[in-house]
């Protein structure tokens, strides 16, 4: 066995794959130049050069408004390890940098990177896990990670929310010899997007966390949410397992390729939540595994997060993990960024941020979280746009302004962009304490302003497009010159 095979071992099995090098990778794509005699692929590969680290393989891509070849000269004054380019440049990128750094040429970037993930995966025998759902992906995947790390595993996991084709190849390509599991998000947009990552992906467990009224401006139905999510198991063997949550018969109700195991609050389900008790910011957590009666505190008042706890559990106890092991693990908090992730300000105040994404699934879970929150200190509520919606957005706009009249205590609601305008005149007409503004550039003064106020907790949700992230710049920047007059 030559010094770059890489050795698997799962369940009891093992197998030889092929070492990640220049050879390698002729066999896949065919020709392949390159400027030094061999090289082999590192574990951490960027598409973007303003999040590059040094050691990095930088790879080339190119979009439909970006071509990722303009930025090779500044990746290399980064540190990049090599670049990876199509082959109509490479001549020009050897004869500018020598042997300085690798330079790998291949017929098209993008192509190629999947085309080594999908080889690279048809050897692996270690368990691959793909989740997917309306709502809870990236928490459901984050607490299966910890569960697995603490049962004494060693997994990769998608980094973030890297759920696209490219990002999944990315995860793919990370697996080596020492690790044990692949756990990987799965996002979708458009009809057919998930039979692509299932294709590549190939998981031998899939969950569905949950389907709801998400990316209807492409996918149209919650019917046609359940069918393009679904896809998840579409080259699941009979002996592998499809966990979905029993409480949808859009989801209960299919016909499955494999084994199933459902989760939720319904009797019938094979993993089923008794109940959920809200105890000083955690939630005592209830469910029945095989008939018997299991207790853990977990900690987030967040109703979402035990399920995503939930889900996780169902995934973990499939992959032969013992009930104690994974209770202890649910137990301990897993910070996910942006999804009613709790920041103390420096001013004493605390941010709640759960602006990742919004939709009518996610929007009433946050907002009824947020409500639950034992504080002091006066609540204000600040939301935006929830995208995507097509036909239904009016409608589901409307709903936001019920959701915010349910958060107790709320001193103000700040409501941002133009649908969010709908929820706003809703509730000036129900003599609501409510503001509005066009963008977030006009509203960040104002909400910077509720930030610095005494004593004060703020909650942000909006669709990813809406850039939130912008406001919480705009506030931690804030704080950081409020401290540097003092």
């Amino acid at each position: 066995m030559g010094a770059c095979d890489i050795f698997y071992k799962g369940f009891g099995m093992n197998r030889v794959t092929p070492c990640l090098n220049l050879a390698f990778m002729r066999t896949v794509l065919g020709t392949v130049f390159c400027n030094v005699a061999d090289y082999v692929l590192g574990v951490d590969i960027s598409l973007d050069s303003r999040t590059l680290q040094p050691s990095d393989l930088y790879v080339a891509l190119v979009g439909q408004k970006v071509d990722g070849h303009t930025f090779v000269d500044d990746v290399v004054r980064k540190g990049a390890r090599a670049v990876m380019v199509d082959q109509v440049h490479f001549d020009r990128y050897v004869q500018k940098y020598q042997d300085t750094v690798v330079i790998l040429g291949v017929p098209d970037t993008t192509l190629a990177l999947i085309a080594l993930a999908r080889e690279y995966r048809s050897h692996f025998v270690i368990p691959v896990v793909g989740v997917t759902g309306t709502v809870g992906k990236t928490t459901t995947k984050d607490i299966l990670g910890s569960v697995l790390t603490r049962a004494g595993f060693n997994p990769v996991c998608s980094y973030g929310n890297q759920n696209t084709l490219l990002g999944i190849a990315m995860t793919i390509l990370k697996v080596r010899a020492q690790h044990t599991h692949l756990v990987c998000e799965m996002g979708i947009s458009q009809p057919g997007f998930m039979y692509e990552l299932a294709q590549l992906l190939q998981p031998t467990i899939g969950i569905i966390t949950t389907i709801g009224a998400g990316h209807l401006q492409e996918l149209e139905s919650i019917e046609r949410v359940s069918y393009e999510k679904r896809q998840i198991f579409a080259f699941c063997k009979p002996d592998q397992t499809a966990i979905v949550f029993g409480d949808q018969p859009l989801l209960r109700d299919q016909s499955y390729p494999c084994k199933v195991v459902t989760f939720g609050f319904m009797e019938h389900n094979n993993i089923r939540i008794i109940s959920m008790t809200d105890v000083d910011n955690t939630v005592n957590l209830v469910v029945c595994v095989d008939n018997q009666l299991y207790t853990v505190v977990i900690p987030s008042c967040n109703h979402a997060y035990s399920m995503n706890a939930v889900a996780a559990l169902s995934v973990a106890y499939q992959l032969g993990i013992d009930l104690p092991t994974i209770f202890q693990a649910l137990a301990m908090p897993v910070v996910t960024k942006r999804r009613f992730e709790i920041c103390p300000l420096r001013s004493g105040n605390v941010l709640i941020n759960d602006a990742y994404n919004a939709n009518p699934e996610s929007m009433p879970v946050g907002l009824a979280a947020f409500d639950r929150y034992q504080t002091t200190a006066a609540k204000y509520v600040v939301v935006g746009d929830m995208k995507e919606l097509g036909s239904e957005s009016d409608f589901w706009h409307e709903r936001l302004a019920e959701w915010v009249k349910g958060v107790s205590r709320c001193q103000q609601v700040v409501l941002i962009g133009q649908q969010a305008r709908i929820a706003y005149d809703l509730l000036i007409q129900q003599n609501v304490c409510a503001v509005w503004f066009d963008s977030v550039i006009a509203a960040a003064p104002h909400v910077v302003d509720l930030a610095h106020k005494d004593n004060s907790i703020l909650f942000l949700k909006a669709s990813r497009s809406m850039n939130f992230d912008d406001l919480v710049t705009s506030i931690q920047n804030s704080m950081d010159n409020s401290c540097k007059k003092i």
